[in-house]
This record gives structure tokens, sequence and C-alpha cells, in this order.
């Protein structure tokens, strides 16, 4: 035992997840999608995710999974997706992306994110 309780032990075992809103802007975000990103959370906030982790031609493809969430409902995942660190270094993640109600007529989305890049390098 560390001192810590259970909780804040597992916390730095925790998935990163984002919380996406409309426009595939950050509005808000857990601390460790700053881990593998690099981005803090004050960096992140307001910009696109092509500003931030992904090519243009990967925001497109994510805006297309979004789409698909939207439009029936089902998450999409786990699936393997490329993203760029704040520093220009590659990363690997499995995600699992999922809709949320924002309110009655706004919804958002969540990705939650598995680190994979050291087994793809393997």
């Amino acid at each position: 035992m560390n001192g810590h309780p259970p909780f804040q032990r597992r916390l730095g075992h925790t998935p990163p997840i984002t919380v996406i809103a409309r426009k595939q802007r950050y509005p808000q975000r857990t601390p460790p999608s700053g881990r593998l990103s690099g981005w803090t959370r004050s960096e992140a906030l307001g910009k696109r995710l092509d500003a931030l982790i992904q090519t243009p031609e990967e925001t497109v493809e994510f805006l297309q999974t979004l789409r698909r969430i939207r439009e029936t409902g089902d998450p999409v995942g786990p699936y393997e997706v490329h993203v760029s660190r704040r520093d220009g270094s590659s990363a690997w993640v499995l995600a699992t992306t999922f809709a949320i109600p924002l309110d009655e007529r706004r919804t958002g989305f969540v990705c939650m994110d598995v680190d994979i890049t050291e087994r793809r390098r393997a």
C-alpha cells in the first residue's frame, strides 16, 4: 500500500477519455489524454482535432465515424487509430467512441483511448 485510497491508485491506469462536442472541438478533457498527446487541457480547449492529433485526412475519417454513431446510436470500436503527439512523435491508440447526451438537443461524443504504441512497435 502506498497510502493512497484504492480509487486513486487505479486512476493512473484509467484509459484516457476525451469528450468532444459539436464541431469536434475539445470543450472538456480529462487529464489522462494529456499524457498521451502531450497537449495540456488549456492548450487543447477549443481546438479542432486536426490542429492537435490528426491529419486533415484522419479528421475526415473520424468525422464519418461520428456521423455513423449519431445516425445509428451504436458505439464504434474498439479500433486502432494513429495520433500525433505535441512533440511530433507518433502514437497508436485502441479507441472506442460513443455518443452521450449533452442536453435535450445536443449530443457529444466520448473517445476512450488506450495507448498501444509500444505493442505496435513490438
